[in-house]
């Protein structure tokens, strides 16, 4: 998006990086593929919010993945990013995140298919968190050393296309009648397992 701001895993380890970018593709990802493998040797955490919708779920998801250490926050779909396509600050996104969206390295990804092919090729195991009828236990997951969990839309969820492309399903089992939880919500509960 032009005018934007991209921050790489490169430099986004650092801060934020006022490089602009179109969008989430191959020369981003050769930029990143090198700090990628670094983090892979000592254990990678990331996310993907896939088509979440709502610019206080993304800045809530911010916050908790900083808090949790995440090396990457993947913004796949039509998920807002911080910053719009103007170069300003998203007003929701700053104030729900208390900052953490200047501290996480966070990049767009419009492909979110190349995105899933290709951080398996590079050892990465891919979880989608969803009900599924083949999902299991979030308490019941071995979380590995090297992960990346897909987060969906807060009414569809992760879409079945992309769970057919994923290594595994979880999902956080439910006491009540409700179904889900919010997905800023279940960011937190997931990336806090151990």
């Amino acid at each position: 998006m032009k005018g934007s701001t991209k921050t790489s895993a490169v430099r986004g380890i650092q801060g934020k990086c006022d490089e602009p970018y179109s969008s989430y593709d191959e020369e981003h990802f050769a930029q990143d593929n090198e700090e990628m493998c670094r983090l892979q040797r000592s254990g990678m955490k990331a996310v993907i919010l896939c088509d979440v919708r709502s610019s206080y779920n993304v800045g809530a998801s911010f916050r908790t993945c900083e808090g949790a250490g995440v090396d990457m926050l993947y913004l796949a779909g039509y998920t807002p990013h911080p910053i719009d396509r103007f170069g300003r600050e998203v007003a929701e996104i700053k104030k729900t995140s208390l900052g953490a969206s200047t501290m996480v390295p966070w990049t767009a990804a419009d492909d979110i298919e190349a995105l899933i092919l290709k951080l398996q090729s590079q050892g990465v195991t891919v979880v989608a968190v969803e009900q599924t009828p083949h999902s299991i236990s979030l308490y019941d997951f071995t979380v590995p050393d090297n992960v990346v969990y897909i987060f969906g839309n807060e009414i569809t969820g992760v879409l079945p296309e992309v769970v057919e492309l994923c290594d595994h399903a979880i999902e956080i089992p439910m006491a009540g009648r409700k179904e889900s939880l919010n997905v800023s919500v279940t960011v937190g509960i997931v990336l806090f397992q151990k």
